[in-house]
């Protein structure tokens, strides 16, 4: 059975690597459409990160996208620069942040 929106956030937060962040401090938005719409937003500060349901007061990056996408890309099966050139999920803010995400969060376990 695959994870709710909430369980993929919330294990994105859990694999947060504190040691590639440094002293970055940033809010991370993900605006969610498709059968699981909703809006959903991680917050990184002092080494850890958070997960937090709903809309962010202002995101550093919000990445809108399809639910089955993001799920593809959280389980390998999409590479998310393949999928952000072809169009399957749109970014607003900060690209810099963005493009360390892999290396920000790690895999989630049995993965």
């Amino acid at each position: 059975m695959a994870l709710s929106m909430q369980e993929l956030f919330n294990g994105m937060a859990a694999t947060f690597k504190a040691q590639a962040a440094g002293n970055l401090r940033a809010t991370i938005q993900f605006v969610i459409t498709g059968e699981e719409a909703g809006a959903h937003h991680l917050v990184i500060e002092n080494g850890t990160c958070t997960y937090h349901a709903g809309q962010a007061a202002s995101p550093t990056l919000t990445i809108t996208t399809p639910d089955t996408v993001w799920r593809d890309i959280a389980d390998g099966k999409l590479d998310g620069a393949k999928a952000l050139m072809t169009g399957k999920f749109k970014v607003a803010g900060d690209m810099g942040l963005l493009m360390r995400l892999t290396s920000l969060f790690g895999s989630a376990p049995g993965r």
